[in-house]
């Protein structure tokens, strides 16, 4: 009687551990089926099933790794966060590229072009063209962000080499350009520290 209960429970042992095995193969195996580098993407770093790239950046040092990333795999690369894919933007000129001259498409194709439904699409056709109204993605777009630049960097220099919180400069910058293209009109910088 012992015997028979010895046998019984090494084949139940024994189907746990293929039964979990089989588990972990087929989940590994389906996020590497389902999150597959999307074709046209930019090179990057191999993902980690399920978790993505989350342990390929350097979390306390996040821009020096990024920066070693670029020097790898060039100026524009991908990583993968958990599910989500996205595109690593580095250099001056492709940040250029892709936020002034070519705008519209890259700012709507992280969520609103790509999104469905009927009010994704409702509010992706007004987005669209009243951006274009305002000359987004065209040259006519250059000259105000150069322009509210330039009060930025004055107001950067003005802190002459002590280190700061540039956080609401830079929301300063933002605004202004938005104001500038919707009303004509900038705001002066509201200095809090000096």
């Amino acid at each position: 009687m012992d015997s028979v209960f010895s046998l019984i429970r090494y084949c139940v042992d024994w189907d746990f551990k293929s039964l979990l095995l089989f588990a972990v193969v087929f989940i590994i195996t389906a996020d590497f089926v389902k999150n597959r580098r999307p074709v046209g993407f930019p090179p990057g770093p191999r993902a980690l099933p399920i978790v993505g790239n989350i342990f390929t950046v350097d979390h306390t040092r996040t821009h020096e790794r990024l920066t070693q990333l670029a020097g790898k795999y060039g100026d524009v690369y991908t990583l993968r966060t958990g599910q989500k894919w996205m595109v690593v933007l580095s250099g001056l000129e492709v940040l250029k590229e892709a936020l002034v001259i070519q705008g519209d498409i890259y700012i709507f194709q992280s969520g609103v072009l790509f999104s469905n439904g009927h009010i994704w699409r409702q509010q992706r056709r007004f987005a669209l063209s009243t951006l274009r109204y305002f000359g987004f993605g065209k040259k006519s777009l250059e000259p105000v962000i150069l322009e509210e630049f330039t009060h930025c960097a004055e107001e950067f220099r003005s802190y002459k080499g002590k280190p700061f919180n540039p956080h609401l400069v830079v929301n300063n910058a933002v605004s202004n350009i938005i104001c500038s293209l919707i009303f004509g009109h900038r705001f002066e910088y509201i200095s809090l520290l000096h």
